[in-house]
């Protein structure tokens, strides 16, 4: 699948139309996303060479899993195949879940504290520390027994 965004006042003024390419349809396996290769180790192909040879640049898609689009020896975007794309999206969705589930326990550990400063006895507890200065009659509990 290729979309491109290109105008009339584009061609006119001679500028090179470059495609942003959202996904290429193949039967590859899934990446995942630990294992893609660092934007430097991509094969790299010219824009003007993607333009002209996209056969070619879907066969190199296919057999590398990934290509840098260069203009002017530059990085300007890389091909993906629809699998690794997914898995990439996939991962994305798993870590926003698992950051969202730490703060969510964090939240739950906040308003269980909170909710012990909230009772009734909380403060005379503060102002009877306040007024030991720094001396307290026994130990203080802290942690998760607190």
């Amino acid at each position: 699948m290729l979309a491109s965004r290109s105008t009339q006042a584009d061609c006119r003024q001679g500028r090179i139309v470059y495609f942003a390419i959202f996904a290429i349809i193949t039967k590859k396996d899934h990446f995942m996303a630990a294992v893609l290769p660092s934007l430097n180790d991509l094969p790299r192909q010219n824009a003007s060479h993607v333009k002209n040879r996209w056969g070619d640049v879907v066969r190199q898609v296919q057999q590398s899993g990934s290509v840098a689009v260069t203009n002017h020896s530059t990085v300007e975007m890389v091909l993906l195949t629809a699998a690794t794309y997914n898995q990439l999206v996939e991962d994305a969705q798993a870590l926003k879940a698992r950051e969202q589930s730490v703060l969510d326990e964090l939240a739950r550990r906040f308003d269980a504290r909170l909710g012990v400063l909230q009772q009734p006895d909380a403060s005379a507890k503060v102002d009877g520390l306040f007024g030991a200065k720094g001396k307290l009659a026994r130990r203080p509990k802290a942690g998760e027994t607190f």
